[in-house]
Formats: structure tokens, C-alpha cells, sequence
């Protein structure tokens, strides 16, 4: 498959049209829905299709690849062989590709902030995701609840947590989003206790 004449290739970044750089992760031949590639930036991870880009984990429509910026590095590294289902591999013998492991802390933290600022230009305020005093206002109604916006925060952050030690490996997606949710029930509670946010 080909994005302005250039076929796309394992290991190359791209400059997607919300600004940011983005990897090409994985080749997915044959897999359901006709993907054929998993690309993977701090807007989330799309899946190419015969059609274009789909995203997937909540990724937002604007990952479209606009210029290549770099080609994959070639590598003395072999490619590992192919394991056939069900076959359970010594831990030893697993290897992860460097993008596919947790940043640092700094790393995280920053993606989670830019992870708000996206969602505020998409869903919400200039000042950031603030949808939480809203959602919790008509949950207490119908519920009878008392739930606050912090609480509802903290919801959320459990939320990814679950989807993040639910998961053999390290999803990405849902650790940024526990980092952001962290952060904005801070900022919550914080505001209950008085304090000027």
C-alpha cells in the first residue's frame, strides 16, 4: 500500500496531519476488516485499511500520513521466526521492539498532557477535557448518587487501570489516559477543597 507514492514500510515515521510523528508498528496481512497496518503516534493507533486510515483506541480522524520523515534503520538484528498458535514461548526468548515498551515517567507524563489538549480542541473547552462536573451531574439525577467530579475522575482512572492489567502486554493508550485522569482528579479535588484551579 502506498501514501503519496511512497509504499509504506515497517519502522518508517510519518508526519500525520494533526502535526505529530508517528511509526509504522506492524504489517497485518490478512487480517479481518482488510487492515494492513498498524500505525502508532500520541494521537493513538489507526489501522490501515484498503479504504485509508480507521482508528482505533479512540484515535482521532486527523492521523492521516502527510510526509514521510524517516525510513526504518536498517538492522544486524534477525527477524525472530514466526510462533505458531499455541505455543508459549520461555520469557527469556520475548522480545520487544523499543516503541512498543513504556516511555519514561517523563515521557508518559508529557503524552498525557498532550493527550488533554488534544481532547480539549476536539470535545470539550480551551482550558482542557472538563466533561467530568457534567456526566456526574445528570448520573446523581438518575441515579440518586452523590458522586463527585473528582470521584467521577477517579472512575475513569480505574477504568483504564482495569484495561491496562487486563492485557498481557503494556497498552500504551490506557496508561497515558490513567496518567491524564490522575491529574484531572487532583485538579477535582483540589477545587472541592477550596483551592483556586
Amino acid at each position: 500500500m502506498a501514501v503519496q507514492g511512497i509504499e509504506l514500510a515497517v519502522g518508517q515515521r510519518w508526519l500525520t496531519r494533526s502535526g505529530r510523528v508517528c511509526s509504522v508498528q506492524s504489517e497485518i496481512p490478512g487480517k479481518r476488516n482488510h487492515y494492513h497496518w498498524e500505525v502508532k503516534g500520541f494521537d493513538g493507533v489507526w489501522a490501515v485499511t484498503h479504504e485509508g486510515f480507521q482508528g482505533v483506541d479512540g484515535a482521532p480522524r486527523n492521523g492521516d500520513l502527510i510526509e514521510l520523515v524517516a525510513q526504518p534503520t536498517p538492522t544486524s538484528t534477525p527477524t525472530p521466526a514466526p510462533v505458531p498458535d499455541g505455543v508459549d514461548l520461555p520469557i527469556e526468548s520475548i522480545e520487544l521492539a523499543a516503541a512498543d515498551l513504556p516511555n519514561r515517567a517523563p515521557d508518559i507524563l508529557d503524552a498525557a498532557a498532550g493527550h488533554l489538549r488534544d481532547r480539549a480542541a476536539t470535545y470539550d473547552k480551551p482550558e482542557g477535557e472538563r466533561s467530568m462536573a457534567q456526566t456526574v451531574a445528570i448520573f446523581n439525577q438518575f441515579h440518586g448518587a452523590s458522586m463527585t467530579e473528582a470521584q467521577g475522575w477517579h472512575f475513569m482512572q480505574i477504568l483504564k487501570d482495569v484495561r491496562l492489567f487486563t492485557r498481557d502486554g503494556y497498552h500504551q493508550d490506557s496508561g497515558e489516559d490513567c496518567v491524564a485522569y490522575a491529574a484531572l482528579k487532583c485538579e477535582a479535588k483540589a477545587r472541592e477543597g477550596g483551592a483556586a484551579c
